[in-house]
Order: C-alpha cells, then sequence, then structure tokens
C-alpha cells in the first residue's frame, strides 16, 4: 500500500529506553484486551544524542497525473486506484497503448487500438434518471435512450435501452456488456444490440450486480474499521485499564456512527442477496417469465426491504432456492439482529448528557465486539495465557511492527459481515491522552497504539459463493456476445490524481504545456506541448457539407463528465457538461451558427477543417412528456468557470467522459445525403488551479531527450532518447579521443561515436540498431575511460 500514513516512520528509541516503553504498551494490550488493570511506576535516564542545524533541500515535484482505467482499476477503492507504474511501462510507444495509457502519466493516446473509429454518433437522449432533482443529475445503467422509429419514418418514442460494449479480440467491432464486470480497457462503446431480450440484459444486470454489492458491503465494513477504529481502539483500552473510568457524551458518540455505518454495510449484503435470487429468477433455471413481466419483478425485488418480500416478489420459496443464496440469507438476519441489540444497547446505556461508567459502555462494546473470540499476534486468543500474550506483543513492538488483532469465528458483528461479503482490515493508531484513567499505569506519558484490525472467515464466504452460482447460471435466451448494432457515443475511463493540496480543482483546460508551464518558466518542447480541449471535423466534399453544415452538426456534440454514483439503477452521477464553443442564433426562423476556425489549405473547397474548443455550460433538464421516454437536456449558458470537479491531495479521483450527439438538437438540415456526415477527432486536455512546480529537468524542458511526444515521432523520440543522453556524455571525451588518434581505444570510441550520431539522426532507425549503437558506444566509453580517466 502507497498511502501516506502507511509509508510514516517513527523515530528509533534508545533500546533502553524502548524496552521500558515496551513493556508499558504490552501491559497496556494486555489491559485493552484481558480486562485486567495493572499499576507499575519507573524511573528512567536518558542519555538520548541530539543533532540540529543540517541543511537539507528536497526537490519539488508538483503533479496533476491521469492514467486510462481499465475495469479492475475502475471498481478499485485503492488511493492509487491500483494503477501501478514500472520503470519504462508509461514510455510512450505505437505499439503498446493498452500497456502505456494504463499508467500514471501527463499523456493518454486514444487514435490506435481503442476501436473509436468504428463508433459512429446516432442522435440520441442523454438518459437522466431524476430530471426534477434540480442538481446532482444521475444517470441510469442504460446512459442513453435511443429513438425507436414508426413505418412512416417518424420517431414515436425515444426508450429503447442502450448498452455498453467492449472491442473484440479482432478489433473489428464491439461486443454487448450488458454488466458491469472488468473491461480490459478503458474506452467502451454505447449502442443497442437488438437480438438481446429484456429478460437477458436484466439476468446480466442482476449478476453483475451481486459483485458490486458484495464490494461494497466489504468495503464500506473495512471503513468502518478505518474511519472509526482508533476511537474503538482507545474506548476498548480505557476501559478496560479502569473498573471506574467514566466517559462523557462526546467520548461515546462514535458508537452511533458505527452502528449506523455497520447496517449501511449490511444493507449492501442484502442488495447483493436480492440481485443473487433475482439472477436466478430471471436465469432459465427460474422458470417462464414473459419479457413484459420481467420489469415488474425487478421493480418488486427493488422494492424488497425483508427476504420475506424477496421470495414473494420472484414467487419462489426460500426453501426452493440454491444453498449459496439461502446461506447468505441466513447470515445477513443474523447479522440485522445483532446490529439491532447493539443498538438497543447504546440507546438504553447511553442516552441523555452523561456521564457513563465504564460498565455503560462495555455493555455497548460487548455488542460490536466479543473479546474472548480475538487473537493478538496471531497465536493468543484474548483472556487466556497472559505470559504468552506478552511475548507474542513484544515480538511484534521491537519488530517496529503494527500489532495485528484478528477478529475470528464468535468475534462479533465485524466477522459476520466478512462471513458474508469477505474478509477486510485497517490499520490505527490509538491516542491515549495524559493523565486521565491510564495516568497511575502510564505515568502520565501519551502513548499512540498501532494495531491492524482484521478478519478471519474462513470460506465458504456466502456471497462469494452467490457470485460463482450466479455466474455459473445459463441465460434464459439471447447471446452472450451479441455485437452492437448501432452505436450512439462512447465512454473515457479515466483517473485523475494530484499531490496538490486537498480540495484543488480539475480543471478542462485549454492548450498549454503538459509540464513546464509556470509563468516566467515556459517550455517551448514540442513533444510536451497540450493542444487543449477541443473538436475538429472535416468534410470530404464542401460542395455536399459545407463548413457551415460541419459548425451546426458540431454544435450537438457533448461531451458529460461524470463520476461513480452509489445506486445500482443510476451508476453515474454528472459533474460537468461541456460543447462546442458555437453560438446559435435564430432569426425568422432561421438558425445561423458562429465559433471554430475554419481552414481548408489546398483552397479547393476539399477535406475543409473546423477546429472548435469546447467550454463548460450549465444545462436544465426537463422531464419527458411521455412516460417512459426519455428526459430532454437544455445546454445553458457557458460557464464563467472551467471546474469539473475537486480532488483529493493523493487519492486517485475517478471521471468519466461520455460522448454523444444530442438529438434534441440535431435535424435533418444538418446531416449529408451520406453515410457519415463528418469525421474528425476530439482532444481532452486538463489542469488543476493549483500551482504545480515540477522537478527540474533541462533535458526534457529544453527538448533534447524525454519519455514521450505528441504523436507525431513518439516512438522515434523514445527510442533514441537513451541515446542522445548517452551521445551528450561521451562528447566530453571526442576531443581528448581525436587528439590520441592512433591508439586503439580512442579509435574505437570516435568510430562508435560516429556510428552513434548517425543512427540517432536517422529518423527511421529501427530499434535493435538504436540498442546496437548504444551498447557499442557505451563499451568504447568505458574502455577509453579505463585507459585516460575522465577528461
Amino acid at each position: 500500500m502507497t498511502n501516506l500514513a502507511n509509508r510514516r516512520r517513527k523515530v528509533k528509541m534508545p533500546q533502553d529506553i524502548r524496552k521500558k516503553f515496551g513493556a508499558a504498551l504490552v501491559m497496556l494490550l494486555i489491559a485493552a484486551i484481558m480486562l485486567v488493570s495493572s499499576t507499575f511506576a519507573w524511573f528512567t535516564l536518558s542519555t538520548a544524542p541530539e543533532v540540529t542545524g543540517i541543511a537539507t533541500s528536497v526537490g519539488s515535484n508538483g503533479n496533476l497525473e491521469i492514467a486510462l482505467l481499465n475495469g479492475t482499476n475502475y471498481a478499485s477503492t485503492a488511493d492509487d486506484l491500483g494503477v501501478q507504474t514500472n520503470v519504462g511501462d508509461s514510455i510512450v510507444t505505437t505499439t503498446d497503448w493498452l500497456v502505456t495509457n494504463n499508467t500514471w502519466g501527463n499523456l493518454l493516446d486514444l487514435a490506435t487500438v481503442y476501436g473509436l473509429n468504428l463508433i459512429t454518433l446516432n442522435p440520441v437522449a442523454l438518459n437522466i434518471t431524476n430530471p426534477t432533482a434540480g442538481s446532482g443529475f444521475t444517470l441510469g445503467t442504460s446512459p442513453f435512450k435511443a429513438p425507436s422509429y414508426g413505418n412512416d419514418g417518424r420517431v414515436i418514442s425515444v426508450n429503447r435501452d442502450t448498452v455498453f460494449g467492449s472491442l473484440n479480440a479482432q478489433g473489428t467491432a464491439f461486443n454487448a456488456d450488458v454488466t458491469d464486470d472488468p473491461f480490459e480497457q478503458g474506452a467502451r462503446a454505447i449502442g443497442v444490440a437488438s437480438n438481446i431480450t429484456v429478460r437477458d440484459t436484466q439476468f446480466r444486470r442482476a449478476v453483475s450486480a451481486v459483485t458490486t454489492n458484495t464490494n461494497n458491503a466489504k468495503n464500506a465494513a473495512q471503513a468502518v474499521l478505518t474511519t472509526y477504529g482508533a476511537d474503538l481502539s482507545a474506548l476498548l483500552i480505557q476501559v478496560a485499564a479502569s473498573d471506574s473510568a467514566t466517559f462523557q457524551a462526546a467520548d461515546v458518540a462514535v458508537f452511533e456512527n458505527i452502528i449506523d455505518d455497520l447496517e449501511a454495510a449490511n444493507a449492501y449484503v442484502f442488495n447483493a442477496i436480492k440481485q443473487a435470487t433475482l439472477a436466478y429468477r430471471l436465469s432459465s433455471s427460474g422458470g417462464d417469465i414473459d419479457d413484459a413481466d420481467v420489469l415488474t419483478v425487478v421493480a418488486d425485488v427493488n422494492a424488497a426491504t425483508t427476504i420475506a418480500d424477496l421470495c414473494t416478489a420472484v414467487g419462489i420459496a426460500r426453501a426452493s432456492l440454491p444453498s449459496y443464496i439461502t446461506d447468505a440469507m441466513d447470515q445477513y438476519e443474523a447479522t440485522a439482529q445483532d446490529i439491532a441489540a447493539a443498538e438497543t444497547a447504546r440507546t438504553t446505556n447511553l442516552s441523555g448528557a452523561g456521564p457513563f461508567t465504564d460498565t455503560q459502555v462495555k455493555a455497548v462494546l460487548d455488542t460490536l465486539l466479543n473479546r474472548s473470540n480475538i487473537t493478538v499476534a496471531g497465536v493468543v486468543p484474548l483472556g487466556q495465557n497472559k505470559d504468552a500474550l506478552k511475548q507474542a506483543v513484544m515480538v511484534e513492538y521491537n519488530a517496529r511492527r503494527p500489532v495485528p488483532i484478528v477478529m475470528g469465528a464468535g468475534s462479533g458483528i465485524f466477522y459476520d459481515l466478512a462471513k458474508n461479503a469477505g474478509n477486510f482490515d485497517a490499520s490505527v493508531t490509538a491516542h491515549i491522552a495524559d493523565g486521565g484513567v491510564l495516568s497511575s499505569s502510564l505515568n502520565g506519558i501519551a502513548l499512540d497504539v498501532d494495531a491492524t484490525l482484521e478478519t478471519d472467515a474462513a470460506d465458504p464466504i456466502y456471497l462469494e459463493s452467490a457470485i460463482t452460482g450466479v455466474n455459473a447460471l445459463t441465460a434464459a435466451g439471447g447471446s452472450g456476445a451479441s455485437q452492437l448494432d448501432e452505436t450512439y457515443g462512447y465512454a473515457l475511463y479515466f483517473g485523475f490524481r494530484t499531490n496538490a493540496a486537498t480540495g484543488s480543482k480539475l480543471l478542462l483546460s485549454d492548450a498549454q504545456q503538459r509540464i513546464y508551464n509556470q509563468t516566467g518558466n515556459v517550455s517551448a518542447n514540442p513533444d510536451t506541448a497540450g493542444a487543449g480541449s477541443f473538436v475538429q471535423f472535416t468534410t470530404a466534399n464542401e460542395a455536399v457539407f459545407s463548413v457551415d453544415d460541419i459548425r451546426a452538426l458540431s454544435s450537438a456534440i457533448r461531451v458529460v463528465f461524470v463520476v461513480p454514483n452509489d445506486d445500482d439503477d443510476a451508476p453515474f452521477e454528472i459533474i460537468a457538461m461541456a460543447a462546442p464553443d458555437i453560438t446559435a442564433t435564430t432569426t425568422a426562423g432561421v438558425t445561423t451558427y458562429t465559433g471554430g476556425t475554419a481552414t481548408d489549405e489546398d483552397n479547393d473547397n476539399e477535406n475543409d477543417t473546423l477546429k472548435v474548443n469546447l467550454a463548460l455550460y450549465n444545462f436544465t433538464v426537463e422531464a419527458a412528456a411521455t412516460a417512459g421516454d426519455a428526459p430532454v437536456v437544455t445546454l445553458g449558458q457557458k460557464r464563467a468557470d472551467f471546474e469539473i470537479t475537486t480532488l483529493t491531495q493523493n487519492v486517485g479521483k475517478k471521471v468519466t467522459a461520455i460522448v454523444y450527439l444530442d438529438g434534441d438538437i440535431v435535424d435533418n438540415t444538418m446531416v449529408a445525403n451520406a453515410a457519415t456526415s463528418m469525421t474528425g477527432k476530439l482532444n481532452l486536455q486538463f489542469a488543476t488551479d493549483a500551482q504545480l512546480v515540477p522537478m527540474d529537468n533541462a533535458t526534457l524542458f529544453n527538448g533534447n531527450g524525454g519519455n514521450g511526444g505528441n504523436g507525431g515521432n513518439s516512438q522515434n523520440t523514445v527510442q533514441t532518447s537513451p541515446l542522445t543522453t548517452l551521445l551528450t556524455a561521451v562528447g566530453q571525451y571526442i576531443g581528448n579521443a581525436q587528439a590520441n588518434q592512433g591508439q586503439t581505444v580512442a579509435d574505437e570510441l570516435v568510430s562508435a561515436y560516429n556510428a552513434a550520431d548517425a543512427v540517432n539522426s536517422n529518423a527511421n532507425a529501427t530499434q535493435q540498431q538504436v540498442d546496437d549503437a548504444y551498447d557499442a558506444l557505451s563499451a568504447a566509453a568505458a574502455a577509453y575511460v579505463a585507459a585516460y580517466g575522465q577528461p
């Protein structure tokens, strides 16, 4: 893990004092675990040395990084989103973009291997699920609603569901992917696959939702430990250290949050069970059901609040369901009862203004954790074998490791959740302040007790079994590899992270240098120059489709930025909407469009191009007049700011860009009498409002190397960069080597240098030629230095 907290290192104490503190810490943990209190006193003499006044400068590195997220990264809850970068992974090449783009860097290239050239944007409507929300709009599992046409050619409704599609192995089409299972690439098409039935679609979504809710349950339970573990540990320690401790209302307020959040985690468990039961009902094992009745069953399942309601909704008796579902049901209900008991204990013992006794606090703690089934250091059950416990804790303490506290079978609610959703853990530091109930045993010394809290639920993990079970079910009909036969847009899954202070803003940017763009310090390196955020389209024949037509049709392009939303039926929350900076003016029923820059390099009225910058816009949403149709989204005023979202320091942020053509804008006058009206590209550049200060790198700043470019000659730039650096270094010896010609090592160095320089200057040099030149020059330089020394 790379969390800042996990990178902290403590200052080491001298050995004699460390042993004394070790004894105190051991007894502290024993008190916490065994609920016994002991009093110790000691005197110490410290002869610890001190060093002061050492001047040290640390290089800065202001970063805003981007990566393209595959499905595994998109599902990750890690701070780095599971995006790992090895040396060389993020080198820009033209042959391995799937690897390069899936690492943290400052350049993504989607021109190859992603199949975006196969996608045609047909007019469509954005499927906002809460059109009357006013703000905080969300998108459904079907991000668009596609039109249906009558026999007379008119649009009769805009209510056909769309699905995501992943590029097939041949790179020739997009296969319909109606689940949220991990996708290999960070770009997916959105469209319609006509031969997938309603039952098939809902079945596959239910199968996927089992995994999603299981992960949510585990993450939510882990978050309780991460957020409140220190407070919980401190309460345990203080209660254990004294039978006469008293607590104020503020000290025990954390219990309400813990219980509420545990209940929320168990609610995810119930959602997973509901979706597993629904998947079974809609599979070929679930019996007959008409497509017309599928959505009714889905709605009834989603509305169920108890296991009994759920069984009624699917029309299957509990005893007739597979064991992988009923086992999870039994555990869920037992956990729900324990959580309810904890809440009863809290309201019974800790209501009012306080103060509260340790007995009252224990009554609540005991409903959350059964200490007799918790082990320390992996070997000693709590409440047994005090001497072994001391020894185990001392081993961990002397090794500077956090003490592992493991919650096994029968240890309480955390274990119960793990038995359903899977094991989880958290690292915590419980701060025990000076004085207080521990003053007699700690002699007024404050301690920070580091520990890892973890569950140890043994197989079977019930919901993991449910995931396996539903994935083995067979769909009632249709094809699992159906291709999208109509496309309407695409989604690009980005991850962002910055080391700027929390609260810095992610901005949609105009053209600027991707690295060195500070006031008075702007690089002229073309390989690190960004192009900004824009759309650019070209017409093959202006007589058929003019630049004015391009401008009109471009005005309907939309880029919607969304983040994950915690709702199976509305998995995306809209955070910003961008559109080309084009103004439409209607006079006497005729609309004219202005904006962008048109070019026709040959002045032959062919291949004319329009480039338009993107801007952020306000928008409004109005519910559809016909039930089931998509709401109407209307673009408002251009925003004065460029803010997409805010970022948390060193924590990855998932932002997806969904691109489509707004069907409420497009009409027949905007399109050509051809299969495709225009072709072009979309470019997105991002920045932050924080002042980022990159590391000094003169070579990169001046454009004399680096690890990538803007796509024009990126492969050659990357391949020759190490050779360029070596040539620069060896250049120091060449003058002396030429003066010593006639000597073998000098002649070999001059020859190798000239040959390497020729390869480095050849834009068509192969990688093998570059590697051979590098090896030969490196060997010759080493021989020369061995013979003549440094220049």
